[in-house]
């Protein structure tokens, strides 16, 4: 009980979107800035087992260059709904993809905008749908995202697809700081730790949704149409990388550059999965030209 709603600082916002079957779903979000005429917005998207939480420091520092960013907690993370699986809420491709149309209408948000992605799953889905949507999306910008075909799932999301297993594994409320904490270059504040653990603390419902929406995932599958999207270049794409990641590899990154034509910038500095909690100012001085 302590730890509820500390999260919900003075830059947070709630909208509801159309989920499953026309229920209507809360998606919290954070926004930063105010709005500039001939400015695109930053509109950030978290992946699995992180929410908006992780970007407030970096949004904080667009603000102060005058650049309006938001970003949001997916449906079953953070502080938005934790919809009933199967019932309430879609985690498939096409569910996330339905969701980030939404929500750029319900909060509001001209287009086209910047896109800033991150991390497993959510990450993937949204530069997939960034690619798809050149009318809505002018650039993108990939924080640390699996990209490479031929990476590997970590062993720890793994277990969310295995009968019996994930069931066990959506009931702990540490998962989350642990996962991101082991692909990071540094431990996480405590603070920090305390927001990832919190929505698993109060309800099973945001476990439950981590398995469907892993049990509806396609690691290599999703791989593959990244790759092929952004080798079309419909939108110019940056991949700034930490290159103390534990999980993805800066070789994989280059290669993907290397074949797709997307620029790959290194983050300077000791920064690893997480980059924007391990080195955020090192974070958006790497990206800080392609948020304007």
């Amino acid at each position: 009980l302590e730890l509820r709603g500390q999260g919900k600082t003075q830059e947070s916002r709630e909208v509801d979107i159309e989920g499953k079957d026309g229920n209507m779903v809360k998606v919290f979000y954070r926004e930063m800035g105010q709005a500039v005429e001939g400015q695109a917005p930053v509109v950030c998207v978290h992946g699995v087992l992180d929410h908006s939480w992780s970007y407030r420091e970096m949004m904080g520092m667009m603000a102060q260059d005058g650049i309006q960013s938001f970003a949001l907690d997916m449906p079953g993370c953070g502080y938005s709904a934790w919809p009933q699986p199967g019932y309430e809420y879609d985690w498939s491709e096409e569910g996330v993809k339905q969701t980030l149309d939404r929500f750029l209408d319900a909060a509001g948000i001209q287009t086209p905008i910047t896109l800033m992605v991150q991390g497993f799953v959510y990450g993937q889905y949204a530069m997939i749908w960034g690619q798809e949507n050149p009318d809505k999306v002018q650039r993108i910008i990939v924080l640390n995202t699996p990209l490479q075909p031929g990476s590997k799932l970590p062993f720890e999301l793994q277990q969310y697809q295995i009968p019996i297993v994930a069931s066990f594994v959506a009931q702990d409320a540490m998962r989350a700081e642990r996962f991101l904490e082991a692909g990071c270059a540094y431990a996480i504040e405590s603070d920090t730790c305390d927001r990832y653990r919190e929505p698993f603390l109060e309800s099973m419902m945001p476990g439950l949704g981590v398995v469907d929406l892993m049990q509806k995932f396609d690691f290599d599958k999703t791989l593959a149409k990244g790759k092929s999207l952004v080798s079309k270049g419909n939108v110019p794409t940056l991949v700034a990388w930490a290159t103390s990641d534990k999980y993805l590899t800066t070789e994989d990154a280059e290669a993907f550059c290397a074949e797709t034509g997307a620029m790959f910038a290194p983050i300077q500095g000791q920064a690893g999965y997480l980059s924007t909690v391990d080195y955020a100012e090192s974070t958006y001085g790497t990206v800080k030209t392609w948020c304007r």
